[in-house]
């Protein structure tokens, strides 16, 4: 393109040529830049956003598995403890811990009478949040005889079956008429678990009159 000769028509013609490029520039800056620019922000908000989400989720995801690793180990305590928990048959616990003593009474070679209900007794104490145990201790009386070494086979029969139960009263009193057998009374505790009670038998048989002291729940340690 020749320009024209005359000055002025050339600085016309060049102030021309240079509005029609910025209009260009500003043209191509409104219509492609600009709306470029807007959406790469709306995408780095975006992204800052979703990024956030999902630190939020990650942490939540800790707290679920921090939660889910308690849950475990206190699930593994729980079951470790019931293995020693007395378990109600037919809505009382007496069915089932009057079955094991006579089966270790037989093997032991001592003669029980049937097992009477003393009944439920609270932990002594609270847990260290301030609720109550989730234990409670569950008694029964047993009379019979037999000579000692029959009675301590009896005892080690007991502590094998169960490390948690507590023999909280014994009595021996010796026959006149039959020295080698004694008159033997004793009282035994299991732990149970406190809920379980609502759904058994509490109507114990009434304590004979006894010159031994009443037995006193032991405290045993339950789950956290």
């Amino acid at each position: 393109m020749k320009l024209p000769d005359n000055k002025n028509e050339r600085i016309k013609i060049l102030a021309m040529i240079l509005m029609g490029g910025l209009a260009v520039i500003f043209a191509i800056f409104q219509l492609i830049i600009l709306p470029v620019m807007e959406s790469h922000k709306k995408n780095l908000a975006s992204l800052e956003k979703k990024q956030a989400e999902y630190e939020d989720m990650m942490t939540e995801l800790r707290k679920v598995q921090t939660i889910q690793k308690q849950f475990d180990a206190v699930g593994t305590q729980v079951e470790a403890l019931s293995v020693y928990l007395a378990q109600p048959i037919l809505g009382t616990y007496l069915i089932g811990i009057q079955a094991n003593l006579e089966q270790f009474s037989s093997e032991a070679g001592l003669e029980l009478n049937p097992a009477s209900e003393i009944g439920f007794a609270e932990i002594p104490g609270k847990k260290k949040n301030g609720s109550k145990h989730l234990l409670k201790s569950y008694g029964a009386r047993m009379t019979g005889s037999g000579g000692y070494p029959q009675l301590l086979n009896l005892v080690h029969q007991l502590e094998a079956s169960n490390s948690l139960l507590c023999i909280s009263e014994l009595s021996i009193m010796s026959q006149s008429s039959v020295p080698e057998s004694h008159q033997i009374s004793f009282s035994i505790e299991w732990p149970v678990w406190a809920e379980a009670e609502k759904g058994t038998d509490e109507n114990p048989a009434p304590e004979p009159s006894s010159a031994s002291p009443t037995p006193t729940a032991t405290p045993v340690e339950d789950a956290p």
